[in-house]
């Protein structure tokens, strides 16, 4: 197939790609928790920035993706990892909407590093489901007969 899209046709390759899913999830968890973390040891809350309810949210979303990467650590990242891309795509939807209002702004490395954790988490997908299919057994018996 290609680059960005590899076929998964062994167990080898199933489990490469769900290793490649906890890379997107941890990748997630600190492009949602380094801005908290900054803006906390700012004082954010204390300046009326940033309620305490956003900073809980953001606490729990991290939480979820670091659930999210021990899943695919072990190859069963399949259902984290739709709910991970979905909150992805809000919180990406919410960092635009916030640069078009003029208070944040979304660029070229926002960019780059959600393509990254997209691509990485729907391989993570792509191998946690292929997990359930392969097993390693078959492989072994193709290697030795």
């Amino acid at each position: 197939m290609s680059r960005w899209w590899p076929e998964i046709v062994t167990h080898w390759d199933a489990t490469k790609a769900a290793r490649m899913g906890r890379y997107g999830a941890l990748g997630l968890a600190a492009w949602l928790g380094v801005p908290a973390i900054i803006g906390l040891a700012l004082g954010s809350i204390q300046k009326g920035l940033v309620s305490p309810i956003e900073i809980l949210i953001v606490a729990l979303l991290v939480g979820l993706a670091l659930y999210g990467a021990k899943r695919f650590a072990i190859g069963q990242g399949a259902r984290i990892g739709a709910i991970l891309l979905v909150v992805l795509v809000l919180e990406v939807a919410k960092r635009l909407a916030f640069t078009f209002s003029g208070t944040l702004s979304f660029g070229i490395f926002d960019a780059v590093v959600t393509f990254m954790i997209v691509f990485s988490l729907l391989h993570g997908v792509r191998g946690a489901r292929a997990l359930l299919h392969l097993t390693p057994e078959e492989e072994l018996r193709d290697v030795f007969e």
